[in-house]
């Protein structure tokens, strides 16, 4: 009985989708050196930032998985940066390889009103 509930505790608490490595894709070179390396996913990866830009975090796992088999997709809808353009963060995973960056939000711009 110990042996059960210690091997159900270690499933729940292990990810279902672990990434062996983490690739921050907002490091300098990191988009290039992953085309060099893999031309399969680089080509993955710029579809998924694109879609990212438009798609909300709430069905944006979703679209992710069945479009491009990704696994393990993490955005928050509600942590937006104030930059300019304002960006999000994302995280996905793609052949045990995690991807970690800001994806510019497209349909987000601010205006400069006057104040009242």
């Amino acid at each position: 009985m110990r042996n059960l509930t210690l091997a159900l505790l270690v499933g729940f608490l292990a990810p279902a989708h672990a990434a062996d490595r983490i690739v921050n894709l907002d490091s300098p070179g990191a988009l290039a050196a992953i085309e060099k390396e893999s031309p399969d996913h680089y080509r993955k990866i710029v579809e998924i930032l694109r879609v990212s830009e438009t798609v909300s975090c709430e069905t944006l796992p979703k679209v992710l998985h069945v479009q491009y088999g990704v696994a393990d997709t993490q955005c928050n809808a509600y942590t937006i940066l104030t930059s300019l353009p304002p960006k999000r963060g994302l995280f996905f995973t793609i052949d045990r390889i995690g991807y970690r960056t800001h994806v510019v939000l497209r349909g987000y711009e601010g205006r400069v009103m006057p104040a009242k």
